[in-house]
């Protein structure tokens, strides 16, 4: 999980038009669950506001305040997750699944490139 200061969520918000449409935006509303602990990511979750739960084996470990970048580690290495994640305020987000990722890098889109460098900075989940 990477908490994305000011600067960085704006440029993903400037580069997300850039996608031409294969990066949508989501909305979840409080309690539905983003991902569960030992799923296998099929996407990275870029959070642009509310607050997420990360429980493991029911035990609620912290409260995360939007803006995030959630599951990038556990993407790229293909592990699963160590938690889950559930919203407990309305959520807005973005999702990038496999095949929008591999497009964007295919497109040498700057996202594409930013996300796949961001993986060596990020920690799974």
């Amino acid at each position: 999980m990477v908490v994305l200061n000011k600067e960085t969520l704006t440029f993903i918000l400037e580069e997300i038009p850039e996608t031409n449409g294969l990066v949508s935006e989501h909305l979840f509303r409080k309690g539905q669950i983003l991902f569960y602990e030992k799923h296998f990511p099929c996407g990275v979750f870029i959070l642009l506001n509310g607050i997420i739960e990360v429980s493991c084996s029911g035990e609620i470990l912290e409260n995360v305040t939007a803006p995030l970048l959630i599951g990038l580690d556990n993407f790229f290495k293909n592990t699963s997750y160590s938690v889950t994640v559930k919203a407990i305020s309305d959520i807005r987000f973005f999702f990038l699944s496999l095949i929008t990722f591999k497009r964007l890098l295919a497109e040498k889109n700057t996202l594409g490139i930013w996300l796949k460098n961001m993986a060596s900075c990020s920690r799974s989940i």
